[in-house]
């Protein structure tokens, strides 16, 4: 599991409560950063062993500038992209948001992902990004 560092003390109390502490490995890291800035290492040493990477993280701000969103949510998918790659992991896992839906109204799945809906924020778009980036450009499953 990537944690920010400053939630980390969070993080442990999380994995505390949960009784079995030792079941998740957390792994300090930054959506910003090529790979996620996870040391070369921890990279050599875990390649292959990853069955399932899951991209959970973003920013969730409507109101937050265009360019905070396009690094965390936008660079954040390709970063996480190249640490699966590069672990060589089994399958890629992206939690989406209904906001790459953007402006679309009625039933929506994900078998409409591009119906020419309207992006009405940076927020929308970068989802929408994201999603795409996965669809079209990931190498790993």
């Amino acid at each position: 599991m990537l944690v920010r560092k400053g939630s980390r003390a969070r993080l442990d109390a999380l994995l505390h409560s949960w009784g079995n502490p030792s079941r998740v490995s957390a792994v300090t890291g930054d959506l910003t950063q090529p790979n996620l800035g996870v040391p070369r290492a921890w990279i050599k040493e875990h390649k292959g062993s990853i069955d399932h990477f899951f991209h959970v993280a973003a920013l969730y701000d409507m109101t937050a500038p265009d360019e905070l969103n396009e690094q965390l949510n936008v660079g954040g998918t390709r970063a996480a992209l190249g640490l699966a790659s590069a672990l060589d992991t089994g399958i890629f896992h992206q939690v989406s948001s209904v906001a790459a839906s953007g402006d679309y109204h009625g039933a929506y799945d994900e078998t409409m992902f591009d119906v020419g809906q309207g992006l009405p924020t940076s927020y929308h778009r970068t989802k929408f990004e994201s999603e795409r980036i996965v669809r079209e450009e990931s190498t790993v499953p």
